[in-house]
């Protein structure tokens, strides 16, 4: 008689109806009724299309310089979730992991939840499958088994992200070799093309703390922003909470520490595109300054060190597009990330339609432009220039 209770004895120890994230092997499940009658059944999974993560990575924020580990506060506190916390945004995933779980269902050692991307390129509509895992104390990332969306490739860059630390990529596409991947975070710097990787500190690489306001729509960036939550949670403690940058269970001046160590740092992960086609000025803000008869003046701010190229042409006619001559070092311009560039020699009261572009890759000079890979960071936005 329902209701139904469900137990599997995979390593998750999942209890929902349907489990995931199984690899090939066989498989258990125990169901107990409301009269306390249970049955088992097994199952055999000949193979689920999931990839084994062996990655290690160290949190800023959890590490204890004396132990040369991190801590595991959180669990010596009771504070782990009843299930993995990435199923808000701006993760939205809705996987199961450890749904359900009380204190006892986690392995001892458990610093967090970490959520894991696979992305076949740079650029994250290249995103291939998507996961969690539980951070262990020696760095190890536990339970990390990402399911496929497509068909498997020769090799994917990993990205590593955590509630309130900078995410962290590998700097190259790392092998799947008999459907595992294995990288090491702790050892060298991840991505920084166009931004920060890691915080160095001695030897080793961390992932940067203080990266609260999580959901940024210009990228991944350590700011004032980051200040405004805390200020709201402040004296909260015992709780399981993103403001808790150092995971000890108290928000307090130890969250301000980070933030103001790492203010103004941004990563070089890009963030995944909003739903549609458009990236929604993700990285780039825009503002008009000046705009006549045969010109429109632009101030561009990014929110990274990117290459950046203007796109334009008349409205009515798409086939005649022009550029701006680029910026292709992705330096940050004379006034900062402020870059002031002006359209010219344009006809009078006509509509123009301007695309903001970026390249992952790098040039020396604008002679190496024409041999860069070039992508849209804003939407179509169109100025009409003055009539007489």
């Amino acid at each position: 008689n329902p209701p139904y209770n469900y137990l599997w004895n995979d390593a998750q120890a999942q209890t929902t109806a349907s489990a995931s994230g199984l690899s090939a092997g066989n498989y258990t499940v125990t169901i107990t009724d409301s009269n306390n009658c249970t049955t088992v059944c097994s199952v055999t999974m000949t193979g689920s299309g999931g990839v084994t993560c062996n990655i290690n990575v160290w949190l800023e924020g959890a590490y204890d310089d004396n132990s040369g580990n991190m801590r595991n506060s959180l669990q010596q506190l009771n504070l782990l979730p009843a299930g993995q916390p990435y199923n808000n945004p701006p993760w939205n995933y809705p996987g199961n992991e450890g749904s359900g779980w009380q204190a006892s269902h986690y392995p001892s050692g458990v610093v967090d939840w970490v959520f894991i991307r696979l992305w076949e390129t740079v650029q994250p509509d290249s995103e291939a499958g998507k996961g969690v895992g539980l951070l262990m104390q020696d760095g190890s990332i536990q339970n990390a088994e990402i399911e496929l969306t497509a068909p498997a490739t020769a090799a994917y860059y990993i990205v590593v992200e955590h509630r309130n630390h900078l995410p962290a990529m590998s700097p190259s596409a790392v092998p799947l070799v008999n459907n595992a991947l294995t990288y090491d975070f702790r050892s060298a710097n991840s991505y920084a093309q166009g931004g920060s990787g890691q915080k160095q500190i001695g030897n080793q690489w961390f992932m940067y703390a203080g990266n609260i306001h999580y959901d940024s729509p210009l990228g991944y960036e350590i700011t004032g922003e980051d200040v405004i939550p805390w200020q709201v949670t402040n004296g909260q403690f015992g709780k399981y909470i993103d403001e808790d940058a150092n995971m000890d269970g108290d928000v307090n001046g130890h969250e301000l520490v980070f933030i103001g160590l790492n203010n103004g740092v941004f990563s070089a992960v890009r963030k995944s595109p909003l739903p549609g086609n458009c990236p929604d000025n993700r990285y780039i803000t825009h503002t008009v300054v000046n705009l006549d008869e045969s010109s429109i003046q632009l101030q561009m701010e990014t929110a990274q060190n990117m290459p950046l190229r203007v796109m334009y042409y008349p409205t009515s006619n798409p086939s005649q597009i022009q550029y701006l001559t680029c910026e292709p070092t992705a330096n940050y311009g004379a006034n900062g990330n402020e870059h002031v560039q002006t359209i010219s020699n344009l006809t009078e009261a006509t509509d123009y339609t301007i695309i903001i572009q970026s390249s992952p890759d790098v040039g020396a000079n604008s002679a190496d432009c024409a041999n860069m890979t070039w992508e849209d960071i804003s939407c179509p936005f169109t100025l009409t220039t003055l009539g007489q």
